[in-house]
């Protein structure tokens, strides 16, 4: 069981890669709800070594999880985002959350 992945490759339907495709696109990102959805975010690097850890170390018929203490919200990510590519950390459009929209993911 692993937190949300981030890094190349990640489809771009994905939070993180939508943004980033939608600012290099010239369209404005959205964010659902108030932003204050959040997630323990794992770079792929980092989750595909704890998972050679644990096919390595591991044990049978065990669970693993797999985190990154890396908790952040929604509006906090995408503002980083906006920030890391030269954009004003409020240049996003706000949009109604979707129902049943998990809060928070541990």
């Amino acid at each position: 069981n692993c937190s949300n992945n981030y890094g190349p490759y990640q489809h771009v339907e994905k939070f993180i890669p939508r943004q980033i495709t939608n600012i290099i696109d010239g369209v404005r990102p959205k964010l659902y709800g108030k932003g204050e959805n959040v997630r323990d975010w794992i770079h792929t690097e980092d989750h595909s070594s704890a998972v050679w850890d644990i096919l390595t170390k591991g044990r049978m018929g065990e669970t693993y999880l797999i985190g990154a203490n890396g908790e952040r919200d929604n509006i906090t990510v995408l503002r980083m985002i906006l920030e890391a590519m030269g954009r004003d950390p409020g240049d996003f459009d706000w949009v109604a959350d979707r129902p049943g929209h998990d809060r928070r993911y541990a």
